[in-house]
């Protein structure tokens, strides 16, 4: 809904206003995601946007609506609210190389933008992390706060830093965090716990109540962990993808893409800390390891799934 539209002189119109005859390319400037965005459609109804709409405001405000409305018919709601970190935008006046950042709000408490500031990969974390307050401080206000659990993680890690690198102990690692009223906070003992982005649909649904889906046994419901329940972490090790290489972890050890293994026992946070195992018959329980995580990889080759629980 950004950057296409179905009418072909629709698409045609936004294409110009967005690339110009410099820099013209078919997905549209990144700018249109941000700066007077569209098309967008709300509801079933089209949005007029003009150049100083800012797309997360807009998206922003749909989330408030969606929330006032659930709470008015006493109805439990889930809402998926893809935060978009601004990226670089091409440059007319530079070959149209990928390197300027639009411009970023400046908001008030409220939420109200009143300003802008240059844009920069740390000006544009930081908006995100205002965005989150706001979301956060939005749900209190409207008295949802002991009732709501907020779930934060990433598309893929920062480049030089585990993004498309499947080769060390970094790897396609991202963040996770859950926070709000039902939430119990833990030691870092504990909170130390492998979770993919599959184990969010199994987390929701004992959150709401409902059953598993016997259909997903990749994933992993967090909920008992997160709000005190249990002290045992439902995952074991965790599975990542990049093209053709996979890679698995648990928190002592990483199988890379490269099937390079790592000891990481005396290491807690997995950034460059672990010691690379070169010979197995020089570190005891290596070997073990090596072989837990083959035929893991080759039952998820042959089945599509394995046991998470046990390693």
């Amino acid at each position: 809904l950004w950057r296409w539209a179905d009418n072909q002189q629709d698409l045609g119109r936004f294409l110009k206003i967005y690339d110009g005859p410099t820099c013209l390319r078919p997905s549209g400037n990144f700018s249109s995601v941000y700066w007077h965005p569209g098309p967008m459609v709300i509801n079933d109804v089209y949005l007029q946007t003009n150049d100083s709409d800012f797309s997360w405001l807009i998206y922003f405000d749909c989330v408030k609506n969606f929330v006032r409305k659930a709470k008015a018919a006493n109805q439990k709601f889930l809402i998926w609210f893809a935060d978009d970190l601004c990226h670089a935008d091409i440059n007319p006046q530079n070959n149209c190389n990928f390197d300027v950042y639009p411009p970023l709000p400046i908001l008030d408490k409220a939420g109200k933008m009143i300003g802008k500031r240059n844009g920069s990969v740390q000006n544009c974390v930081e908006f995100v992390d205002t965005g989150l307050g706001l979301l956060k401080d939005f749900i209190k206000a409207e008295g949802l706060w002991n009732d709501t659990v907020l779930m934060f993680s990433t598309d893929n890690p920062v480049s030089g830093n585990g993004k498309k690198q499947v080769n060390g102990q970094v790897g396609t690692i991202v963040p996770f965090f859950a926070y709000g009223g039902p939430i119990k906070k833990r030691s870092k003992s504990i909170n130390y716990a492998p979770f993919g982005f599959s184990d969010f649909y199994a987390t929701v649904l004992e959150f709401i109540g409902s059953p598993p889906d016997p259909s997903r046994p990749d994933s992993a419901s967090f909920k008992k962990l997160l709000t005190g329940e249990s002290n045992k972490a439902p995952r074991q090790w965790i599975l990542s993808y990049y093209d053709v290489s996979r890679m698995i972890r648990t928190p002592q050890w990483i199988l890379d893409g490269f099937k390079v293994l790592f000891d990481c026992r005396s290491c807690r946070d997995h950034n460059n800390c672990c010691k690379l195992v070169s010979n197995t018959s020089l570190v005891p329980g290596s070997q073990l390891v090596l072989n837990r995580f083959n035929n893991l990889l080759s039952k998820l080759e042959r089945d599509g799934h394995a046991n998470y629980s046990t390693f």
